[in-house]
């Protein structure tokens, strides 16, 4: 059957676009903004009550186990006002829209969403789960829509440990230095003070991930990797084959400074 592929490369920066700082310790979402003035947001008028306006959505993406995180950290084509964003979530403590884990959220209707966004997630699978998870996500997704995904990529982390540079900081995150031992195993800071959901289970290079997805029927792709200091990949997946002109400008939207090869 049919693929299509788009190899991306990305700049070395990437300009924050959310205004909550986002705790994930993998996350550099919100990192490197120097050119963004927060300073600038006027404060409220006082006395003055400002009813918010009715949107009106035009799209809806699910948001997969982010935590307390919501729309505004995670790419800046779903920060878009246009996207409605449904929360799917373990803990109920974070107030999600369904409280579900990665491999079934069937409460969430099949062919019911244009697309979803998953970040530092997938790794507190168990391996046999991935197939399972990536079936759910495309159960979920309407044949026209797309999968957003991103996490660790192992063989940046890799080439560190091969420099034997396992306990030294590979960059800082919100919650302080993160190493290439807690990108593989999880945050040992975190599971230390009882965050179960930081332990790792799993991982991915990028033709690991691209292969997955295949596996699982997703037939459209877009793909990158970030190197130190950033470690990560990024994949538009979709369910039917897209011209690679779109899948290009899908990544244009939700990479993090992703530039065309």
């Amino acid at each position: 059957m049919r693929t299509k592929r788009a190899t991306l490369k990305f700049k070395p920066t990437f300009r924050a676009v959310t205004r909550v700082l986002c705790r994930h310790p993998y996350c550099h979402q919100n990192q490197g903004s120097s050119n963004l003035d927060f300073a600038a947001v006027a404060p409220p008028l006082a006395g003055v009550s400002l009813a918010a306006p009715e949107l009106s959505y035009a799209k809806t993406f699910l948001h997969l186990a982010g935590g307390p995180r919501r729309k505004d950290a995670t790419t800046r084509g779903f920060s878009r006002d246009e996207w409605r964003e449904l929360t799917v979530d373990p803990d109920p403590a974070f107030k999600p829209d369904h409280v579900a884990g990665l491999i079934d959220f069937s409460a969430v209707a099949s062919a019911s969403v244009d697309a979803l966004f998953c970040s530092h997630a997938l790794e507190s699978l168990a391996v046999h789960e991935v197939g399972r998870a990536f079936a759910e996500f495309r159960r979920a997704l309407k044949p026209d829509g797309f999968a957003v995904i991103t996490g660790p990529d192992l063989q940046g982390v890799a080439e560190l440990i091969a420099a034997d540079k396992l306990t030294e900081p590979a960059y800082t995150s919100p919650v302080g230095p993160i190493r290439p031992l807690d990108i593989v195993f999880g945050h040992a800071a975190s599971i230390a003070a009882g965050n179960q959901r930081m332990v790792r289970r799993c991982g991915f290079t990028q033709k690991a991930l691209l292969a997955t997805l295949q596996a699982t029927g997703f037939r459209g792709f877009a793909s990158g990797r970030r190197p130190a200091p950033f470690l990560d990949l990024w994949v538009i997946a979709t369910p039917e084959p897209k011209p690679d002109a779109e899948l290009r400008e899908l990544a244009s939207q939700h990479f993090p400074q992703a530039q065309n090869s």
